[in-house]
This record gives structure tokens, C-alpha cells and sequence, in this order.
């Protein structure tokens, strides 16, 4: 469901809604429409912002434009910039940190930890008109030995960290893709399957250089 009000009616609410009802109401209030009073209202956006989760917060810097975003995340502390980078993708963060100068780059990526500064800096390296200037780091990956009961019970801790976690990657060993399986197969097995035997081997893959074009063109051809 999702909240149908005017820009004003949104505004009085972010502004005068009491905490328990914002957090009843913010799950059905889109980012990009946050996003919309903030630059309509300009001089209540310090006063919204603050009363904001901090994984909305991650929403609304990256429904912003990509010039923009540091602006945004410049109203906050260290320590509350620190919370909403955390909130954030790889992906996200990298098309602020592209935008930005050597200088302020340099002061976003100091405010993550050193394994998510790696993942963006590696990012970072592709150009970014390439599928590995697109991609994002966090993704579902399991092992082809696993179990059904053993994935449903890894699924619990780690599938809010993913990007998206329909489909679910498969690999060996080694970490080399075999196959994807989907949440929908998972469940239609018992919990004694292994994931070697319900996943399925014919994946659509690029390498990270691939042009962007290709790309959408290969994502278009297979849906």
C-alpha cells in the first residue's frame, strides 16, 4: 500500500506526526516523494531529515541525484553519516563517491569500514559505463553443498544485507558460479535437498568489462 496525500499534507505530517505514528506510516511513504517535499519545502529539510530512519535516510540520498547526494548526507555528523553509509549499497555509494573530488571522496570513504571502503574503491576501478561499474557487492551466495534446511536457516540472518534475494547464487568450492535457485524452489523441497539438486545450471552471466549497452541488451533478451 502506498500513501496517497499531497505534498503538503505529506509535509505536515513528516513535520507534526508523532514518533509512533511515523513509524507506523513511513514504510508506505515512497523515498522519492520525501525526496520531493524536501526540495519543495527547503526551509523544513534540516527538521524532516533528523526525524527520519536512517535506512530511509540510505533511500532518499540514493533517489537523489548523483550530484546531489553529497549535499544531503553533509547535514548530518560524522556519526549519523557513518550509520547511513552503512544503510547504503556498494552501488549507491560508488555514484556518489564518482561524482565527488579526490578530497571529498576521500572524507565519505573514511567513514566506512575497511570492507566495505575496499569493495567501493574495487568498484570504483571499473569504468563505469561497464556491467562492473553497475554492479553492487551485496548479493545472496550459497554453496551447492548446502542443504534446504541449512539455506532457509542462512536466509534468516543474512537476506536483509542483500540488494535482492529472489534469486539466490550458487557456487562451488572454488566461489565459482554453478548455478541460481529461486526462494520459490527452496521451499517447494524438503528440507533434506541439497542445493546442487534443484539449482538451476544455465545462468545468464556477463563479465565485468561489458559494455553497459550489451548489457541492458543481453538483460532485455532474457528478461
Amino acid at each position: 500500500m502506498k500513501l496517497e496525500i499531497s505534498k503538503e499534507e505529506l509535509r505536515n505530517f513528516l513535520l507534526h506526526a508523532t514518533d509512533e505514528q511515523l513509524s507506523e506510516m513511513i514504510e508506505f511513504i515512497h523515498p522519492v516523494d520525501i525526496l520531493e517535499v524536501i526540495h519543495e519545502y527547503k526551509a523544513d529539510e534540516d527538521q524532516i531529515m533528523k526525524r527520519l530512519p536512517s535506512e530511509i535516510l540510505a533511500e532518499i540520498v540514493d533517489e537523489e541525484e548523483d550530484e546531489e547526494k553529497y549535499g544531503l548526507l553533509s547535514h548530518f555528523s560524522d556519526t549519523e553519516q557513518r550509520v547511513i553509509l552503512e544503510e547504503m549499497s556498494s552501488d549507491e555509494i560508488t555514484d556518489l563517491v564518482s561524482v565527488l573530488d579526490e578530497a571529498e571522496s576521500e572524507e565519505v570513504l573514511s567513514k566506512m569500514n575497511i570492507e566495505d571502503r575496499q569493495e567501493v574503491r574495487a568498484l570504483l576501478s571499473y569504468d563505469p559505463e561497464t556491467a562492473g561499474g553497475l554492479m553492487a557487492t551485496e548479493f545472496i551466495c550459497l554453496s551447492d553443498q548446502m542443504s534446504v534446511m541449512q539455506t532457509l536457516l542462512y536466509l534468516q540472518k543474512e537476506a536483509q544485507d542483500a540488494e535482492m534475494a529472489y534469486y539466490l547464487y550458487v557456487v562451488d568450492q572454488n566461489k565459482g558460479l554453478t548455478g541460481v535457485v529461486s526462494l520459490r524452489e527452496i521451499v517447494a523441497h524438503s528440507f533434506e535437498t541439497l542445493i546442487r539438486d534443484i539449482a538451476n545450471p544455465n545462468v545468464i552471466s556477463v563479465p565485468a568489462p561489458t559494455d553497459q549497452e550489451e548489457v541492458a541488451r543481453i538483460f532485455s533478451k532474457y528478461n
